[in-house]
Order: structure tokens, then C-alpha cells, then sequence
């Protein structure tokens, strides 16, 4: 069985991965702020050294990355939040 982890997911397209791919893998959902699921694990996807920890003690097979700020207003006023989350997140 394929272990995946989804950042964001509690986000609007990470939830729908979860439940999609629960139904024939073992999912490891991540949430910033508000866990959507019961078994959810906390993490800040700006925080380098806490993304590669939780990945190396997790060691899933595959990482969907769906973790972003979608609100354009807050992404204009706050330009270098959205830059970390969306663009250094990512990397």
C-alpha cells in the first residue's frame, strides 16, 4: 500500500485528495491551523527543517503538495507571506 502525505489538507483541493485516495492508500493528511481529519499532523510548510523532519520520520512514498494561500486579496496585502507559502513553501 502507498504512503501518501497531502499538504493542506485542509484546503478545498488537499481534502478532496485525501478522500479520494483514501479509499486505496494509507493517506497522511497535513494541516497548518485547522486539521480536517482526525489523524492530521501539524506543519508549516515554511519551516524547512520541520517539513524534513516529519517527512523523514513519516517516510512516505509520495508527497502531494496542495498547501497554498489561495486568497488573492490577503496574497496583495501580504505579498511577502504569499511569497513564503507559495513560492519558498514550495520549494
Amino acid at each position: 500500500m502507498t504512503r501518501i502525505m497531502v499538504t493542506g489538507a485542509s484546503g478545498l483541493l488537499g481534502s478532496k485528495i485525501v478522500r479520494l485516495a483514501m479509499a486505496d492508500h494509507e493517506v497522511i493528511p497535513t494541516h497548518h491551523t485547522r486539521p480536517l481529519f482526525r489523524d492530521s499532523v501539524q506543519l508549516d510548510i515554511t519551516d524547512r527543517d520541520r517539513v524534513l523532519k516529519v517527512i523523514s520520520r513519516l517516510r512516505p512514498d509520495v508527497v502531494i503538495h496542495a498547501a497554498a494561500q489561495t486568497n488573492v486579496d490577503r496574497c496583495e496585502l501580504n505579498e511577502t507571506e504569499a511569497w513564503r507559502i507559495n513560492a519558498e513553501g514550495t520549494k
